[in-house]
């Protein structure tokens, strides 16, 4: 005979038992930065950020879109195996897609993003308006391509893939 279990006590039991969840974590946001009076296309590459999630830029002078959405992620590093999504590991960067849009008045500086889902909120994120053209790297795969620039600008680039290099070249005279 099987022993009955007060229904009472059964839900008592499984309110007791951890609940786990996965939290989202952000793990960069690119470019980190950009130009008064300008819309900016960003990447925001985190974990468990599934196919969308809202996110907010804090500050005046400032919006983004509501949500974030999934793109495909960019990969140098090596083939990728096409696994089921119950057999793939969130543990490298998927990469959202977002907009934000700077004011042209802006206050020069820092501002702070942050995103979330059912699931709980990242710490803030860093984006940083400035008053200079930006231009943004194009990341390819393999030998690096000069590209020539006229001062003054922000360059936006990452490390990425590891061992990155890019060139930059401008023209520059003595005394400048």
């Amino acid at each position: 005979m099987i022993p009955r279990i007060p229904l009472s006590l059964a839900l008592l039991l499984l309110a007791a038992a951890p609940l786990r969840a996965n939290p989202p974590e952000a793990s960069y946001l690119f470019p980190a930065g950009g130009q008064r009076g300008t819309s900016v296309k960003v990447k925001v590459g985190g974990l468990f950020l599934y196919d969308k999630c809202r996110w907010e830029l804090l500050g005046a002078g400032v919006t983004a879109n509501k949500e974030l959405k999934r793109i495909p992620t960019v990969w140098f590093e090596g083939p990728l195996l096409p696994l089921p999504d119950s057999q793939r590991a969130e543990d490298y960067p998927k990469d959202m897609a977002g907009e934000i849009a700077i004011a042209q008045d802006a206050a020069l500086g820092l501002r702070y993003a942050r995103l979330w889902n059912s699931q709980g909120a990242t710490p803030s994120l860093q984006f940083m308006v400035g008053d200079l053209p930006e231009i943004v790297e194009d990341e390819i795969d393999g030998d690096p391509v000069p590209v020539r620039v006229n001062l003054p600008l922000t360059i936006n680039g990452r490390i990425f893939p590891r061992g990155n290099i890019d060139i930059w070249s401008f023209e520059a005279k003595q005394g400048q």
